[in-house]
C-alpha cells in the first residue's frame, strides 16, 4: 500500500443520513486516515463520479432519487433487469420474491432500488462496495436486493469479482425503518475489503480461502494497514 489516499465514493439522499456519514469520515481523517470521500445525493451524481474521477470502493445507499428527467419506467425496468440477471447467474430461485412481498417500487409508489446500478458499475470495474441501508434486507422493500447480493454464490467461483453486502440500520425490521445507519460498520467491511483486493487475494471463495492458509500473518498485516485508514484504530 502507498500514502495515496482512498478515494471512496458515499451514495445517500437523505440529509440526516448524509451529515451522520460525513461526520463520521471527518472523525477518522482527524485521527489521521488517509482517506478522501466522495458525496453524492442521487444517480446522476454518482455516475459521474464514477465515470470523471478516481475511486477505490463505494458505499452506497440502495434507494434514492434518480437525479434528473428520467423515464421512470425504463429507469425501474433498467433496476429489475439487473436483479434478474443477477439472481439468475447463480440459479437462485427466488425471483418471485418480489411478487411474494411485492416491493412498493414495483408498482411505482416510492423510488426503485437505484443501488443495484451503482454496484453493476462496481462489479464492472472491481469495485468493493457496500450497501448501507435503514431498511431491513428482508423487509418488502429489500428483499430482492439481498437476493441480488447473495448470487455470490455464482461470484464466489469468479476471482476478479467481489462480494456486495448490505449492512442494515441500527433498529430495521420488517416494518420500521432505522433512524440512524451503520456508517462505522459499513466503513469498516469496505476498508477490509479493499485491502484484501489489494493484497492480492480478492473477497471472494478462493481469496478467502487464500488468505486463511496463512491466516494469522494475513491478518496482521490487514490490521498494519487498516491503521491507516482508522487513525490510531484498527478493524476488530
Amino acid at each position: 500500500m502507498t500514502e495515496r489516499k482512498l478515494e471512496i465514493l458515499i451514495v445517500e439522499d437523505n440529509p440526516k443520513h448524509l451529515a451522520d456519514a460525513q461526520k463520521y469520515m471527518n472523525s477518522r481523517i482527524e485521527k489521521g486516515a488517509l482517506i478522501l470521500p466522495k458525496y453524492a445525493q442521487n444517480y446522476l451524481e454518482a455516475k459521474n463520479s464514477l465515470d470523471t474521477g478516481r475511486v477505490d470502493g463505494i458505499i452506497s445507499d440502495i434507494f434514492f432519487q434518480y437525479g434528473g428527467n428520467a423515464n421512470k419506467e425504463i429507469v425501474k425496468n433498467k433496476c429489475i433487469d439487473e436483479l434478474n440477471k443477477r439472481v439468475e447467474e447463480c440459479d437462485w430461485q427466488d425471483l418471485n420474491s418480489m411478487k411474494k412481498r411485492h416491493p412498493s417500487w414495483i408498482d411505482d409508489k416510492n423510488t426503485p432500488p437505484l443501488g443495484v446500478l451503482i454496484s453493476k458499475y462496481a462489479l464492472a470495474n472491481k469495485l468493493p462496495i457496500i450497501f448501507c441501508t435503514d431498511t431491513y434486507h428482508h423487509g418488502h422493500e429489500t428483499q430482492i436486493v439481498h437476493a441480488y447480493t447473495i448470487y455470490e454464490k455464482g461470484l464466489r467461483n469468479d476471482p476478479e469479482r467481489f462480494c456486495i453486502e448490505i449492512v442494515d440500520g441500527d433498529e430495521s425490521d420488517m416494518e420500521n425503518i432505522a433512524e440512524e445507519k451503520n456508517w462505522g460498520f459499513t466503513y469498516g467491511h469496505l476498508i477490509r475489503n479493499i485491502i484484501m483486493k489489494n493484497l492480492g487475494f480478492g473477497f471472494d471463495s478462493h481469496g478467502i480461502k487464500n488468505f486463511n492458509e496463512n491466516l494469522e500473518e494475513n491478518n496482521k498485516k490487514v490490521m498494519k494497514i487498516s491503521k491507516e485508514y482508522f487513525g490510531p484504530e484498527i478493524i476488530s
